[in-house]
């Protein structure tokens, strides 16, 4: 039996798998740099593997990761995932 194939996860990431491991197709510089603690509209749709429709209604909701700057929002990054770990369980 063979296991093959390729996963994409969001826009960033494109990876082939098979039985001797996984291999990194793609990567894009969208990519969420782990030591960011606020994310942009983009960077938040990428991270979730979201559409902007969804992500602003997200971002402006009450969820308490919604941060707003001027007329721009963001998502902080820690909290974000909190709240990530607390909808999972």
């Amino acid at each position: 039996m063979s296991l093959e194939g390729v996963l994409q996860l969001g826009h960033s990431f494109l990876l082939k798998f098979n039985i001797d491991g996984v291999e990194v197709l793609r990567m894009t510089e969208n990519t969420v740099n782990e030591n960011k603690r606020l994310l942009t509209v983009k960077e938040f749709c990428d991270y979730l593997g979201i559409g902007q429709t969804k992500a602003r209604e997200l971002l402006r909701g009450y969820n308490g990761f919604g941060v707003q700057i001027g007329n721009r929002w963001y998502a902080n990054k820690r909290k974000l995932d909190e709240w990530i770990d607390r909808q999972s369980v």
